[in-house]
């Protein structure tokens, strides 16, 4: 007698390759471009004519570079605890509380619609285009 086989839980091998194929083609980049910021040569050329650290060397040993990497990291920082700060609690709310009535439902929408969005990729959803009409100022 068979044995039945157990079925797959979890995305088909359709989805799996699907995302797959878009990881590679995110990562594509960073694959390339990381060796050739070892490249010994005046200018990025493929495939590189030698190995260096020169372009490190130039980053590290440049004080106007490493304020501008300071400046960025701070600012990203910032922006990462403000956006925990509000994104969390909006987040907890949302989740833990029943919101049956249509008017506390598009009240909810303004949480989710960026205020620097134009009409077009917000009209997608009719509710959503009317929640945020006092962001845009229609």
């Amino acid at each position: 007698m068979r044995r039945k086989r157990a079925q797959r839980s979890g995305p088909g091998y359709g989805v799996t390759i699907v995302t797959a194929l878009v990881l590679l083609y995110l990562m594509f980049p960073i694959l390339v471009v990381i060796p050739l910021s070892f490249s010994a040569g005046t200018y990025l050329s493929f495939p590189p004519p030698g190995f260096s650290v020169r372009w490190y060397a130039n980053f590290f040993g440049r004080t106007d570079w490493l304020d501008a990497a300071s400046l960025s990291l701070w600012v990203g920082a910032a922006v990462m605890l403000l956006a925990t700060a509000l994104g969390a609690p909006a987040a907890l709310t949302l989740v833990r509380n029943d919101f049956s009535s249509d008017h506390l439902r598009d009240r909810n929408l303004l949480l989710l619609c960026p205020a620097g969005v134009g009409r077009e990729p917000v009209r997608a959803g009719s509710r959503a285009h009317r929640a945020c009409r006092p962001l845009r100022g229609d």
